[in-house]
């Protein structure tokens, strides 16, 4: 694979949150499932934005407390409401070896995910959800699209997500943040 192949192919999603829990462990910041996933989410569409390509292979999905990553809620769910203290594995299929996941190693990929982590991996999980839950943003377009909630457990395309993301960096700062409300995600039914 050349130089250039690797730098264009999304990153195993789950590499991508080890690459943040070890940004977070040692900036000293504990981090949920919950705000894992919109950090993750918040990168991929940086990504998205700034280089024209995903960050993660995968999709996410519109859940009540914003864009979601099946696999990767899969793989911290046993953690429940609590800080996450392993780092995401995954088994190679071909040998049945259980390994954890590496992060991304292209200098394009870590500058965005360190610029998430540095800009609102310090954010409280609530905070998180009312940035992914911006007004015009992506998971507000899926959810809101057919007039009523029942866009929850869509898709959130990377179309999508390129044409709405910078509604994200208008909701900061906003008001209207319960401080110490911990959520539990859960599938859509």
């Amino acid at each position: 694979m050349t130089d250039a192949t690797s730098k264009s192919a999304p990153h195993d999603a789950r590499g991508v949150a080890n690459l943040l829990l070890f940004f977070a462990a040692e900036a000293g910041v504990a981090l949920t499932n919950l705000s894992l996933q919109k950090l993750v989410y918040f990168a991929h569409g940086l990504m998205v934005v700034r280089h024209g390509r995903p960050l993660v292979d995968g999709y996410f999905e519109a859940w009540e407390y914003g864009p979601v990553h099946p696999l990767l809620y899969a793989s911290f769910k046993s953690a429940g409401r609590g800080v996450l203290t392993q780092r995401a594995v995954k088994r190679d299929l071909r040998t049945g070896v259980t390994q954890v996941a590496a992060p991304p190693e292209d200098p394009e990929s870590r500058a965005v995910v360190e610029d998430v982590f540095r800009a609102l991996g310090r954010q409280s999980s609530t905070r998180l959800v009312n940035l992914s839950h911006a007004k015009g943003g992506p998971w507000h377009e899926v959810v809101n699209e057919s007039g009523t909630r029942a866009g929850l457990g869509l898709r959130i395309s990377d179309m999508v997500i390129k044409q709405r993301f910078h509604r994200h960096l208008i909701s900061i700062g906003a008001a209207d943040e319960r401080e110490g409300v911990a959520f539990d995600e859960i599938p859509p039914a």
